[in-house]
């Protein structure tokens, strides 16, 4: 199972997870439209740290505000 199918599953427990997607490939189409698949953001591997933190507290912020 991939994340697109993983996140669907979530939604499906929980419409209100909030989850990011990650892959090595700069050609992926969910990395292109992760917005509709559910997913808040994306980060592309290699992950630099500066992206990967900001992205983790869009996530933590994101759940205030729900």
């Amino acid at each position: 199972m991939g994340g697109k199918e993983a996140m669907q599953l979530i939604l499906n427990m929980d419409p209100s997870a909030r989850a990011t997607v990650a892959s090595g490939h700069s050609n992926d189409p969910v990395l292109a439209h992760y917005q509709d698949h559910g997913f808040l953001d994306r980060v592309q591997k290699p992950y630099r740290s500066t992206v990967l933190s900001k992205v983790l507290n869009d996530l933590i912020m994101a759940g205030n505000t729900i």
